[in-house]
């Protein structure tokens, strides 16, 4: 992934919430995007989580897939 995807996804108005994918299996959540820093090289970002002090690092050439969970007719994200 290119860090312009990422940088897209984030910009998005409005934001829909979505989960990087890495081939490892992977997966990151961004409910937030005020949770997420993106180095200027864009080669690294920085995703805060919400609900405690820790955070992952995220080598973006890494992430494979960004996925959005689909919409519902009124307009929220489907929850499991």
């Amino acid at each position: 992934m290119q860090a312009e995807q990422l940088r897209e996804a984030l910009d998005s108005d409005p934001f829909r919430p979505f989960r990087l994918r890495f081939g490892s299996g992977k997966v990151v959540k961004v409910a937030n995007p005020g949770l997420v820093a993106i180095s200027k090289s864009g080669r690294t970002a920085f995703a805060f989580h919400p609900q405690d002090d820790g955070w992952d690092i995220i080598e973006t050439m890494l992430v494979e897939a960004i996925e959005f969970p689909p919409i519902s007719r009124n307009g929220h994200g489907k929850r499991k």
